[in-house]
């Protein structure tokens, strides 16, 4: 039903992957996901769903998204494939500007992993990279630091990028 109406109404779905013993997930509830900002952005521009990761369908949700740590939350498209991915606790700022990446088709975790694949290695677009792997998959982010760290050179190092 959630993927039919995400559909319907032309928008992406918001996942807050969850557990009853998750301390930062108790946090997020409490400090981030009341804010205003925070409920007037996601509920216009997200269907959002709030899922147990260790009850009923939540279970095979956390096995098919591969979910490991909590909380994390998926930015899923009405056929239900994700096109981004974060997760830990973060500010109203942090959580909102992740909404926002989700969004935006040209800054999702889908649209930069594409543009990877097919050969980008450009500073600007690496650094974007880095950062939204940085809050998804802590590893693969490594990876493009060291990329950064190794393709930099000391002109660039003096620029305000």
């Amino acid at each position: 039903q959630t993927k039919a109406r995400a559909g319907a109404e032309n928008k992406l779905i918001f996942v807050d992957c969850y557990t009853d013993w998750c301390g930062p997930c108790k946090w997020m509830d409490k400090n981030v996901f009341t804010a205003a900002p925070v409920a007037s952005f996601y509920n216009t521009s997200f269907i959002n769903a709030k899922i147990d990761m260790e009850e009923g369908e939540g279970i095979e949700l956390r096995k098919k998204y591969a979910i490991q740590s909590f909380p994390t939350f998926l930015f899923v498209n009405s056929k239900g494939e994700v096109v981004h991915r974060t997760g830990s606790r973060m500010s109203v700022e942090e959580f909102l500007e992740e909404g926002k990446k989700a969004a935006d088709p040209s800054k999702n975790l889908s649209f930069l992993n594409k543009k990877y694949e097919e050969g980008a290695r450009d500073l600007p677009f690496l650094l974007d990279y880095y950062l939204v792997l940085n809050k998804s998959a802590r590893s693969s982010a490594a990876q493009i630091g060291q990329a950064i760290v190794n393709g930099i050179s000391a002109a660039e190092l003096n620029t305000e990028l």
